[in-house]
């Protein structure tokens, strides 16, 4: 059983999770991701209580909202450049102005590097090495064509098997920032597993200066990155604690 205080006010709560990696288990092909049955029901009955439900993900928003497919969740892509929620769609001017750069890398370098899987999502741009058999080797060869493109706009992250390059100043951290302030929250909880999601813990962190109550839960695995332990409140080990943690949720309702 997770041990964490309730929040008394669902209307004054988020909760928020990362997708790949929490809700979906890893692919090696990125396109085979689901959702897990049971979190995607969890979430439908959350959704209906709290004041707001939301799923982060480097994901593009459009694609992620059709993969989890459930009405009435706030769905943030590309790491907190897009939002879409009730078919209102929004997109950061930072994303708008990398676009052209990160569309330069992708058709210049897609075809060159057939051991990589290239993942085009506008406004960033993911290069994932899981079938890669020298996984370090692959990490250089990654990181220096990437470095060739950088400018002040763009950063490089790596992620579990991936690294990605997007604008500088957008990351989950900033997604839940924005989430608080547009519903006024009191209570924010959110679930990563991946180096993205520290961003969104150390916002948290910033957000309980101001007053909010935060509970950041770190989903581990072998490839959890440094730094997601040390920021998190609560380690969970698997999809089903993480499920037990939202029935848990639940009972507030």
């Amino acid at each position: 059983m997770i041990k964490f205080d309730l929040p008394e006010n669902p209307k004054k709560t988020g909760i928020a999770t990362d997708f790949d990696g929490t809700i979906s288990k890893i692919r090696q092909n990125q396109a085979e991701a689901i959702i897990d049955e049971q979190a995607k029901e969890l979430l439908l009955k959350l959704s209906n209580c709290y004041r707001t439900v939301s799923i982060i993900s480097g994901r593009p928003v459009k694609q992620l909202a059709q993969t989890v497919d459930i009405k009435g969740v706030f769905y943030i892509g590309n790491h907190g450049a897009e939002y879409l929620h009730n078919s209102h769609y929004q997109l950061l001017q930072e994303a708008i102005d990398v676009e052209p750069v990160i569309a330069k890398i992708y058709s210049e370098q897609k075809n060159k590097y057939s051991e990589f899987d290239f993942d085009y999502k506008k406004y960033s741009l993911a290069i994932h090495y899981r079938r890669h058999k020298h996984p370090e080797e692959a990490e250089k060869k990654i990181k220096e064509l990437l470095e060739k493109y950088l400018t002040p706009q763009l950063k490089i992250q790596k992620g579990r098997m991936v690294y990605d390059i997007g604008p500088k100043n957008i990351n989950k951290g900033l997604a839940i920032k924005r989430l608080v302030n547009k519903y006024e929250l009191e209570y924010f909880l959110y679930v990563g597993d991946d180096r993205t999601d520290i961003d969104a813990f150390k916002q948290m962190k910033n957000l309980e200066a101001k007053g909010i109550r935060t509970i950041k839960i770190a989903l581990l695995s072998k490839e959890a990155p440094k730094g997601l332990i040390e920021n998190s409140d609560i380690q969970i080990e698997s999809l089903a604690q993480l499920n037990s943690l939202f029935r848990e949720l639940l009972k507030q309702c």
